[in-house]
């Protein structure tokens, strides 16, 4: 499964016309943005150098735009454009849909079984990640 999503994430940075780090930024934007460049870079286990070329390439291509938090205007969000999404949409929402057409086949208790594996699946990888990731990393 990791390695079919891998493959298949990689088409779609390839589509997008960014890397898999741009792609996986996006990711985090749309879950979770905006953001501030700081907070973005902690989530992407990425220095603050490295995310503010992520977020130049980003926004060179069209996908990303700083502005002005409204409520501190000290601080800069970086946020997700509408041609992000609507690029990101064609590439995954026939995905999408797929896969809730695919969950109406399943009953509630098989639902909350994947869930439970789904999400012990990503506890265990975020802690292997840090067992292999250096504390100074980033």
């Amino acid at each position: 499964m990791g390695l079919a999503n891998d493959l298949f994430d990689d088409a779609a940075s390839r589509r997008l016309g960014v890397n898999r780090t741009d792609t996986r930024v996006m990711d985090i934007l749309e879950r979770d943005g905006p953001l501030t460049p700081s907070r973005l870079a902690e989530l992407s286990r990425l220095s603050r150098p490295a995310m503010t070329t992520v977020i130049d390439r980003l926004e060179k291509a069209g996908y990303a735009r700083r502005q002005a938090d409204r409520d501190d205007r000290r601080r800069v969000l970086v946020e997700m454009t509408p041609l992000a999404r609507r690029r990101a949409m064609e590439i995954y929402g026939p995905f999408g849909e797929l896969t809730a057409e695919e969950f109406q086949r399943y009953s509630s208790a098989e639902l909350e079984a994947i869930i439970r594996f789904m999400r012990h699946a990503v506890d265990m990888s975020t802690r292997q990640l840090e067992r292999i990731t250096p504390r100074d990393a980033g």
